[in-house]
C-alpha cells in the first residue's frame, strides 16, 4: 500500500480511540485528529452552514462500533466519487472520440446526372446556318483549291487550300461539329452529293465544281420546334416562285431534326433547300 494513499490514511483513521465530542452537531461523534482537521470546519444546522454529518445515535452495547462503521462507508463513498468521476468522465471522452463517424453517402451517377440545358432559339438557327455553310461544300462550291491536280480513280481532283483543314480527318472535325457521325460518313464517302473529297499522299483533295441557287426558291422563314429534352426541329418555309421568278406560287417546307449525340447538338438529316 502506497504511504500517504486514501486507503491509507482511511486505516488510521479507523484505528483511532474515541475522544470526546469536539462541537460536531450529534451526541458522540468517533474520529481522530486528522478527521477533526479535515471537517472541523463542516458544522451542522446550527451554524447554517452544509453540513456532511447528519444525527448520530450510537448504541449504548455497540459502543463505538457502530458510529465507527458508519464513518467508514461514509468515507469510502466519499473516496469512490472523488476517485470514480474522473475516470467516468474520461471512459465516456473516449467512448466518444472513439465513435464512428457517420458514412458518407455515395451518389451514384444516375443521382448527379442532370437533364441537357435548354437550346435558345438564336442558338438553333445559329447552327442550322452553320450546318448550310458546311453543307455547302458538298453541294454548292468546293472548298477553295489550288491549281495542283491528282487523277483518282479516272477522276481529277484540285488540292484545297482552306485555313485549318488540311486532310480528310480535319474535314471530318468539321464535319461532325454539325452533323452526326453517320450523316459525316455519308458525305465523306460521296453518298447523294455532287462534290467530293479525297485524300491524295496525306493532303486534302477536292474534285471541286460549283452550281447556282435555285432561281425558283424566294424567301425562307425558319422555326424551332422542341420534340423532348434531347431533340429540336428546325422547320424551314421557302416561298416558291413562278417561271419568272416574280410571285410567289407556292410554299415549300422542309424539317432537320437536332439531337443531342455523344454530348454534341447535331442534326441528324440535312440538305439545302436552294
Amino acid at each position: 500500500m502506497e504511504k500517504g494513499s486514501p486507503a491509507e490514511w482511511l486505516e488510521g483513521a479507523l484505528s483511532k480511540k474515541p475522544v470526546k465530542n469536539r462541537g460536531f452537531y450529534g451526541k458522540k461523534s468517533w474520529h481522530s485528529g486528522k478527521i477533526y482537521g479535515m471537517l472541523k470546519e463542516k458544522r451542522g444546522p446550527r451554524n447554517g452552514r452544509l453540513s456532511l454529518w447528519a444525527p448520530v445515535c450510537v448504541d449504548a452495547k455497540r459502543g463505538g462500533v457502530v458510529m465507527r462503521e458508519k464513518m467508514a462507508v461514509l468515507l469510502l463513498a466519499l473516496l469512490l466519487a472523488g476517485c470514480a468521476s474522473p475516470s467516468k468522465t474520461a471512459e465516456v471522452s473516449a467512448s466518444d472520440s472513439a465513435a464512428p463517424s457517420p458514412p458518407v453517402e455515395k451518389m451514384s451517377s444516375s443521382m448527379v446526372e442532370s437533364a441537357p440545358r435548354p437550346l435558345l432559339e438564336t442558338e438553333i438557327v445559329s447552327a442550322y446556318e452553320r450546318a448550310q455553310r458546311i453543307y455547302g461544300w458538298f453541294d454548292l462550291a468546293a472548298l477553295p483549291t489550288s491549281e495542283e491536280s491528282a487523277l483518282v480513280d479516272g477522276r481529277l481532283y484540285y488540292r484545297v487550300e482552306a485555313d485549318g483543314i488540311e486532310d480528310l480527318e480535319d474535314l471530318r472535325a468539321y464535319l461532325k461539329s454539325v452533323f452526326s457521325r453517320e450523316l459525316t460518313e455519308r458525305l465523306l464517302e460521296g453518298e447523294g452529293v455532287r462534290i467530293q473529297y479525297r485524300d491524295v499522299d496525306g493532303v486534302l483533295y477536292t474534285s471541286g465544281g460549283r452550281r447556282n441557287r435555285d432561281a425558283g426558291k424566294g424567301a425562307a422563314q425558319i422555326e424551332t420546334e422542341q420534340l423532348d429534352e434531347t431533340t429540336y426541329c428546325v422547320n424551314v418555309m421557302v416561298d416558291l416562285l413562278d417561271e419568272d421568278g416574280a410571285a410567289v406560287v407556292g410554299l415549300g417546307s422542309w424539317s432537320f431534326p437536332l439531337a443531342l449525340e455523344e454530348e454534341r447538338w447535331v442534326f441528324t438529316d440535312f440538305q439545302l433547300v436552294y
